[in-house]
């Protein structure tokens, strides 16, 4: 029995689908999220590492949805406002 014969002697109706999807080019991904400026990133490191997840989540949204593609130290500022602990 060669492969993708069903054992009635047909073929499965779904290997073609399943060797297509494999056989396709993926195409790029683009980042999801704005850029890091070197200075950004330097002031995030400062943020204390357990709240620091949820201040980049926080930072990212607030940069995607004031129009920001870098996060530079403006940003952050500007940012600061929604957080109710300084960083």
């Amino acid at each position: 029995m060669s492969s993708g014969e069903t054992a009635e002697g047909g073929k499965c109706p779904f290997t073609s689908v399943i060797s297509d999807a494999f056989q396709e080019e993926a195409e790029p991904v683009e980042p999801s999220g704005p850029v890091w400026s070197a200075e950004a990133l330097e002031r995030l490191e400062r943020i204390p590492a357990f709240v620091r997840p949820m201040a980049k989540m926080g930072i990212e949204s607030f940069a995607k949805d004031n129009g920001h593609d870098e996060i530079t130290g403006d940003v952050m500022d500007a940012a600061r406002g929604n957080f109710p602990a300084q960083f």
